[in-house]
């Protein structure tokens, strides 16, 4: 299995505008269908088949890049 959270990190940068919809198949993987703006209008929608538990994976590692972005930004939440 690929090391999702740099595969994540790699693919979703911050300063780019993004979306990310999961898409279930008739054969029980999961499209992933990252659209990525290319300027002018654009974009550029990468598709990536998933099975189910690496589709888990990616998001799993998503949100945690996303949790370590904002408490770099913002810094731990204080409770």
């Amino acid at each position: 299995m690929p090391d999702t959270a740099h595969l994540a990190a790699a693919l979703l940068p911050s300063a780019v505008a993004w979306s990310l919809s999961p898409v279930p198949t008739q054969d029980g993987r999961v499209n992933l269908d990252l659209t990525l703006e290319a300027g002018e209008g654009r974009h550029t929608t990468l598709v990536l088949t998933l099975e189910r538990s690496e589709a888990r994976a990616f998001a799993r590692a998503v949100l945690a890049a996303s949790g370590d972005a904002t408490e770099r930004r913002v810094g731990p939440l204080q409770v």
